[in-house]
């Protein structure tokens, strides 16, 4: 369940979806498709229109009059015939969405259910495709359709959505060869191959639902004019989808012989609402029970169980502290709260926290649910059914940042939305939740969100049963009769194997450690970061100003590497110094500029490093804050190094190296390098000591 979560977390496509169900759960989803109005035009909620027979049987239309007009062949296209939306629904007339060429994306029709009930029809017609290097239209194919010339061959065209949306795609056309009996039962499977595949955004749409519909299924038994060999247009239903807001690119592949001539692609779709509506439960009195919100995911059938903990417990003497307002944060360590639920199933799932982060400025590098305190202790534990539940490692690991959307860092509160915490077991009946507060936490919560998968059993495993595994996780799988789910899985924990010698690093080769999991054995190399260059210095030569430079090399064997360095005075030009015989350091006053002129012996990417320190109560400034700094190499602009001097190490009493840009670009020969204070405004660097450069 946890991995199927996560999957559809990153890509939230039916097609997707359906590949992590088992059979039984497909029967679920089409019923959600049903509930959902796919299958007829929703008004009040409700269908207003009877749903087809199966998802393998198309809506066509009401049974024509055999035609006694000669055969047709088929280098001809069929008479026009009046064929009903899919489904039921009846549109409005089409609006023409105009193609962006910057995108790549073509023009189409959209049209609006005129049942009011959300639905809209987008079709693209068959002539704006684009043919893959090799792939072509058969000539024999009538005007006004397209069929591939050969097996493998593809077709894809793009367009653009105005938002997101979930719906059904149907191949609008006709079908040649019609008089032949052995095309009528083909379906989009040939001799159990599939004659088709369309790819969505990359997902191969599935087509579970549609595969085993004949011909004659989609188009009706009377598609046939009499001896025509093709038969009167209709729509074949092909599989679910999810259209992305924004570009989206559509590949049809032929697989094998097929006999859809295509006019049009049709999708029938309304906007995406994964979770649909909720449905409130109510609080029960009698049995201690708190109401809730209760969503059907309409990818994948699970459930969101969505509790706000204004409705929780305080245990007796724990402390809400209430601040910010309108949040639940447990005031001391071993303050706990809790509540209750009445679910109708088990079920297995995960707990999601959502709330905000208070104190970002001082807390935003810290791990999300360890307070970083000696041992890695929690910063809290959750008891379901009084069993504690394990916060799952690659959660622990997370930082606040990384568990934040990029443009959440902004004040002293950041928002955390249904951020992934631990595994969760749901009896039938009533579930108990219980949270404690361990050690210092961050985290003010406003519901405890639970998404999880319906079980008719409890899951279990064989006694003694080993662990299965891969290269991130380990598992057990349910061991009742016809079940196999996986209900347990966990990130593995990582040890050093000691029965494994490490490799050291150098600068050309990273070494390598080994790794197992304590808890399955699932064993790991490691590659371990690049070792540091060995300079030796080699003998000074002068620049072009007389001044000392002395070059440097990397001695590791195979290493070409090299760099130079000046003493911090032997610069070629400084405005306005203050050279003091007490500190022996260089100063320069606001607007002016210090010039050092490099040689290196070849061209490459390097670092700049300098010796320096600052004056007292400026450990928050920045180099490149408020204009501090701006440096220039060659007299092209390079970006300094963003760290706060504290990160560098440096103090007010003291000198320490640090980078001042992490990449410039130098030539092989004499570089100039010129550094210009602006506004320090007492965030003044006070150098002493060499400057280096050095390749990276």
């Amino acid at each position: 369940m946890q991995d199927n979560v996560k999957l559809l977390r990153k890509e939230s496509n039916f097609n997707v979806a359906m590949k992590i169900m088992k059979k039984s759960q497909l029967l679920t989803v089409l019923g959600v498709m049903v509930a959902m109005g796919l299958t007829g035009c929703k008004t009040g909620g409700k269908s207003s229109a009877a749903p087809a027979a199966s998802s393998n049987q198309p809506v066509s239309s009401a049974p024509a009059p055999k035609s006694s007009t000669p055969a047709q062949s088929s280098s001809q296209a069929p008479a026009p015939v009046v064929v009903p939306d899919p489904d039921g629904h009846h549109f409005g007339a089409d609006a023409d969405v105009a193609a962006d060429t910057t995108a790549g994306t073509v023009a189409y029709k959209k049209a609006t259910c005129s049942d009011n009930d959300g639905f809209v029809r987008l079709k693209v017609n068959q002539s704006v495709v684009s043919y893959a290097s090799g792939s072509k239209r058969k000539e024999s194919t009538p005007e006004g359709y397209t069929k591939l010339d050969g097996n493998n061959q593809s077709m894809s065209f793009k367009f653009k959505a105005d938002k997101k949306y979930m719906g059904k795609l149907f191949l609008y056309g006709c079908m040649d060869g019609w008089g032949a009996d052995s095309n009528h039962s083909a379906g989009f499977y040939y001799q159990n191959n599939p004659n088709v595949e369309i790819k969505l955004n990359g997902n191969v749409i599935d087509v579970s639902g549609s595969k085993s519909g004949s011909y004659a299924q989609w188009f009706g038994e009377d598609a046939s004019e009499e001896d025509s060999s093709l038969s009167k247009e209709g729509y074949a239903p092909y599989g679910n989808v999810v259209i992305n807001e924004g570009v989206n690119e559509i590949v049809y592949t032929r697989k094998q012989t097929l006999n859809m001539l295509i006019k049009d692609f049709v999708f029938i779709v309304e906007e995406f609402n994964e979770w649909g509506t909720a449905q409130a439960v109510a609080a029960d009195a009698t049995k201690g029970t708190v109401a809730y919100n209760l969503y059907t995911n309409q990818l994948n059938g699970s459930k969101k169980i969505e509790v706000q903990l204004a409705d929780s417990m305080l245990t007796e003497g724990s402390v809400n502290k209430n601040d910010p307002a309108g949040y639940l944060k447990l005031k001391n360590a071993n303050d706990s709260w809790s509540f209750k639920i009445d679910y109708a199933s088990i079920a297995y799932g995960d707990i999601y926290q959502r709330g905000v982060m208070d104190s970002w400025a001082a807390n935003k590098g810290k791990n999300l649910f360890s307070s970083g305190t000696a041992g890695g202790a929690d910063d809290f534990k959750i008891e379901v059914n009084e069993a504690k539940v394990n916060i799952y490692p690659s959660q622990k690991a997370k930082t606040f940042e990384q568990a934040m959307p990029g443009d959440a860092q902004e004040g002293d509160l950041s928002p955390l939305s249904d951020v992934l915490t631990a595994p969760v077991t749901l009896k039938a009946g009533v579930n108990e939740v219980k949270y404690t507060r361990l050690a210092s936490m961050n985290l003010a919560l406003t519901h405890l969100v639970m998404i999880v998968k319906n079980s008719d059993h409890a899951h279990t495993v064989a006694e003694g049963a080993e662990w299965q595994k891969d290269a991130d996780y380990h598992w057990h799988v349910c061991n009742h009769e016809g079940c196999g789910e996986i209900f347990d899985k966990f990130d593995h924990t990582w040890v050093d194997d000691e029965s494994q010698a490490s490799t050291a690093s150098t600068c050309q080769v990273p070494g390598v450690k080994y790794q197992k999991c304590s808890v399955c054995g699932q064993t790991r190399t490691v590659n371990l970061p690049l070792g540091d260059h060995s300079w030796k210095e080699g003998t000074a030569i002068q620049n072009s100003d007389g001044k000392d430079v002395t070059p440097i090399s990397c001695e590791t064997e195979n290493c070409t590497h090299c760099g130079a360095k000046m003493a911090y005075n032997a610069f070629s030009a400084c405005t306005d110094t203050n050279i003091t015989s007490s500190s022996a350091d260089i100063q320069m006053a606001d607007n002016n500029s210090i010039t050092y002129k490099i040689v290196v012996a070849h061209a490459g990417t390097f670092r700049l490093d300098m010796f320096g320190k600052y004056g007292s109560g400026n450990s928050q400034s920045k180099l490149v804050d408020n204009g501090h700094y701006s440096l220039k190499v060659n007299d092209a602009d390079a970006v300094l190094n963003t760290l706060a001097y504290s990160a560098m190490g440096l103090s007010s009493s003291g000198s320490k190296q640090f980078t001042i840009a992490p990449e410039i670009t130098l030539k092989e020969g004499e570089n100039t390098i010129v550094l210009t204070q602006g506004d320090a405004a007492g965030a003044a660097i006070k150098f002493k000591g060499n400057i280096w450069v050095y390749e990276k």
